[in-house]
């Protein structure tokens, strides 16, 4: 959830996590889970609210989890405050300052939809592949948007400065000294109601309203379980027919690498 949108949920008692952001925690610990240990040191960066955080800890019990946002908020820190596995900070730089971050700990890294905020995303990206804290053979996983042409006022909103293909993502990475080992696509069910809500939005038809975004969603139970299940199976659905070659586009974009 982007902190835009963490800022809406917090503020109403009524919303829930959206079922992107359930079924997203699902599948890109899928993807990182068989690069790192049991007993990895994990670095979150763009954390948020800690969510993702919070739940690779139930996935991993022996990990060490590391997460940073410039937007990390106190009534963050003191709910994981009963976590000693989780450490959190509001800058990398913090980060590096804390005795507690030794030289090399650091196996994995995480930027889930991180760089599309960042002017120089090159420059960011080689700060963190230099830093003395990460590992050599850390691995990396970056998602961000897709399909510049989607670009819309929704992204406006979010402070995003540009949208992904898979090839631009990569070679964004390549530049900062990283190798890409596996990239493609997810979401790609919902990439179809974004095209049509951007080609209407381009038309004039769609006119900028308050702005929520998913900290705004307030559905049942049911329609989340449903929702939520619906978006893990059609992952599983696109894993699949990725290994026989045949690749979907997707609302997101993701990239798995490590040092060259």
């Amino acid at each position: 959830m982007d902190c835009r949108e963490i800022t809406v949920f917090k503020t109403s008692e009524k919303y829930q996590r959206h079922p992107w952001e359930l079924a997203r925690v699902e599948i890109l610990f899928s993807l990182i889970r068989e690069h790192i240990s049991s007993q990895s040191t994990i670095l979150d960066i763009g954390c948020g609210d800690g969510y993702f955080l919070e739940r690779v800890s139930g996935f991993l019990p022996d990990t060490k989890l590391i997460g940073v946002d410039i937007k990390l908020d106190e009534g963050t820190k003191e709910y994981f405050k009963q976590n000693p596995r989780v450490s959190l900070y509001r800058s990398f730089e913090d980060m590096l300052g804390d005795g507690k971050i030794v030289k090399a700990s650091i196996d994995a890294v995480l930027l889930l939809d991180v760089l599309e905020h960042v002017e120089d995303e090159v420059s960011m990206l080689e700060g963190i592949v230099k830093s003395k804290a990460v590992n050599d053979k850390a691995v990396f996983l970056i998602t961000g948007p897709a399909f510049p042409a989607l670009f819309s006022l929704h992204d406006q909103w979010l402070g995003h400065c540009r949208r992904y293909t898979v090839k631009q993502l990569s070679d964004t990475i390549e530049k900062s000294g990283l190798r890409v080992v596996e990239s493609g696509y997810i979401f790609p069910s919902i990439l179809i109601f974004r095209a049509i809500e951007v080609f209407f939005e381009k038309l004039g038809l769609v006119f900028q309203k308050e702005k929520k975004g998913i900290g705004g969603w307030a559905g049942n139970d049911f329609i989340n379980k449903v929702y939520k299940n619906t978006l893990v199976g059609e992952y599983k659905l696109t894993a699949f027919l990725r290994k026989i070659g045949l690749k979907l586009p997707g609302l997101s974009c993701y990239a798995i690498c490590c040092n060259k």
